[in-house]
């Protein structure tokens, strides 16, 4: 689960744009050739913003690596998701700061799929869905075989 801050006010769309280009930042630096010339591989994620308490926007992400990644030659980095995670996102011109950002891993789906959503309550809260930023991996179908007996 990721939660991503910035120093300076966005609106939605401002922010929305900021997490896009974040993203795609992280898939290429994660995932080389195999997202930024292929387009076989990038990150699922699901994105919903929420206010601060001083009525600026954040982030929340879950965020998943496609178990297709092991078949690739991905880009090799002696850095943790983490670190290149927080990274990535303070290295846009947004004036983020690495204490502001918060990486961890879901330990509890449910939980985090919970904590997430508690500004979506009603029909009002489902516009701070960022549905810009959502990205579910393909799946190629598999046709099971009956074997031959």
């Amino acid at each position: 689960m990721v939660t991503l801050t910035t120093k300076r006010r966005y609106d939605s769309l401002g922010l929305t744009k900021l997490v896009d280009e974040w993203q795609h930042r992280l898939n290429r630096q994660l995932f080389g050739t195999s997202y930024s010339r292929h387009k076989r591989v990038r990150l699922a994620t699901y994105a919903v913003q929420e206010l601060n308490y001083n009525q600026g926007i954040h982030t929340h992400l879950l965020v998943g690596i496609p178990e297709a990644t092991s078949d690739l030659k991905p880009n090799r980095s002696a850095l943790s998701f983490e670190i290149q995670a927080i990274q990535a996102w303070c290295a846009l011109d947004h004036g983020g700061r690495p204490a502001g950002q918060d990486v961890r891993p879901i330990t509890d789906f449910m939980g985090a799929y919970r904590y997430i959503h508690k500004t979506v309550r009603d029909l009002g809260g489902v516009d701070n869905i960022d549905v810009m930023n959502l990205h579910i991996p393909s799946v190629e179908p598999t046709v099971p075989t009956l074997a031959a007996g």
